[in-house]
């Protein structure tokens, strides 16, 4: 029995063993750059020099000795503890298999750095800069809260994968997400991914990569920004899911000087929207701008594309689809108001949901009328006027609240076009 015991107790201590063989860390960095950096979960002491500055080939041997602890096993870094941002003001994370070998890396937590001006490939241009074959999981919040366009919060040149399942992605006047390599792949299932970059992209396909997006938010908020843009004839982009919004350009972009486009798909419960004129077509002035000679029509039977033409300096009414165009044959989109927000509902097959649209502002009152204690000659003018705003526009019915008192009360009336409903209310 004891010698069971004991075989036993050499066994589950193998597996564990083994278990932790597999996975290491989490590997939590904390510290500043002013006072050096440390992790804690690793099997060895890892650490800069404390009390000293920390530049980027310091950093640099930091993250390396992580890799050399991990030992090619897939490892978990945790940027910050306690919800607090790691800062790393203008250095690079960066995560290459040069001399030493990474397993999988799944990025957990905060970071931030302010890096404006780095435009040295061999120093790398994201935030978090991954290389060689690395492959990367993150649902960690990555910022870049500069003001320079070339430093990206997640700059990928791997033949690798990069899986994005959560977090938030902010590049400021940076590309968020940028795909280099020319056989890597990222995979967009989840989070938030946010630009101001002007003229520029939040997720951006430069090469023949692939990108694929089955969830999440990716938004431009600048004046002319896309949400993605594929850049190469040989690129390939696969939208399958997620919420793709831009403010004033597309919310899909190809080269406009390509002949080709690469592969594009467009399927699922995917969500584009833009403030364009029209839905889909070359050039600009279209929610997915194709490249020139590129043409797309096989759209999944669910799929909700909106334009809004915001040229007309209309203001809208909700339940009415004025200026918004969807390309769909089934679907549906309407100024709506949700938990307060004004914006866009869609519906398409089993795909609806609420677009919110900051500083939209509603008329919710123009096809209301409350004629509590008024004459029956201003009751009427009041009716009249609003059933003649209704007329000729998206929005026909119209909704009578209150009650006239009086010894007339009962001889309103009121011409009702065949094309307008009028509601009347308590």
């Amino acid at each position: 029995m004891d010698l069971r015991n004991t075989i036993l107790k050499t066994m589950a201590a193998m597996a564990i063993a083994a278990s932790a063989a597999f996975s290491q860390g989490p590997y939590i960095i904390t510290g500043t750059v002013a006072n050096g950096f440390t992790v804690s979960g690793g099997s060895e002491s890892i650490a800069t020099e404390e009390g000293t500055a920390v530049n980027q080939t310091a950093f640099d041997t930091f993250i390396n000795e992580i890799r050399a602890d991990a030992n090619g096993n897939a490892v978990t870094l945790t940027f910050g503890e306690n919800g607090e941002t790691l800062d790393l003001g203008t250095l690079i994370a960066n995560f290459n298999n040069t001399s030493e070998t990474w397993g999988k890396i799944t990025l957990e937590g905060k970071i931030t750095a302010a890096n404006n001006t780095n435009t040295n490939d061999a120093n790398g241009f994201g935030i978090v800069d991954i290389r060689g074959n690395v492959s990367v999981e993150s649902s960690a919040d990555i910022a870049n809260t500069g003001t320079g366009p070339n430093v990206r919060p997640i700059h990928f040149n791997s033949s690798g994968t990069l899986d994005v399942v959560g977090g938030t992605i902010s590049g400021n006047a940076a590309v968020a997400v940028y795909n280099r390599n020319t056989t890597g792949t990222i995979n967009i299932k989840g989070g938030t991914m946010l630009s101001n970059t002007s003229g520029g992209s939040t997720v951006f396909n430069q090469s023949t990569g692939t990108i694929n997006i089955s969830g999440g938010l990716i938004q431009n908020n600048s004046y002319d920004g896309a949400a993605v843009r594929n850049q190469n004839a040989g690129g390939k982009l696969h939208i399958s899911g997620g919420t793709i919004r831009a403010n004033n350009n597309a919310a899909v972009s190809f080269n406009s000087n390509l002949n080709a486009s690469g592969e594009f798909t467009l399927s699922g419960n995917a969500v584009l929207f833009a403030q364009r004129a029209n839905t889909i077509g070359v050039g600009a002035g279209n929610v997915i701008q194709l490249a020139s000679g590129q043409s797309f029509s096989d759209i999944g039977s669910n799929v909700v594309v909106i334009a809004w033409d915001n040229s007309q300096g209309i203001v809208y009414v909700p339940g009415s689809s004025e200026a918004l165009v969807i390309e769909s044959e089934t679907g549906s989109a309407e100024w709506a108001v949700q938990d307060g927000e004004n914006g866009i509902a869609y519906e398409n097959g089993d795909n609806s949901g609420f677009i919110a649209i900051a500083g939209l502002v509603l008329n919710q009152s123009i096809r209301e009328v409350d004629i509590t204690g008024k004459t029956i000659a201003v009751a009427q003018a009041e009716i009249q006027e609003v059933i003649g705003l209704a007329t000729g526009s998206d929005n026909k019915i119209v909704t009578v609240t209150g009650e006239i008192t009086g010894a007339n009360a009962n001889n309103l009336t009121i011409d009702i076009p065949a094309d307008v409903t009028v509601k009347w209310g308590a």
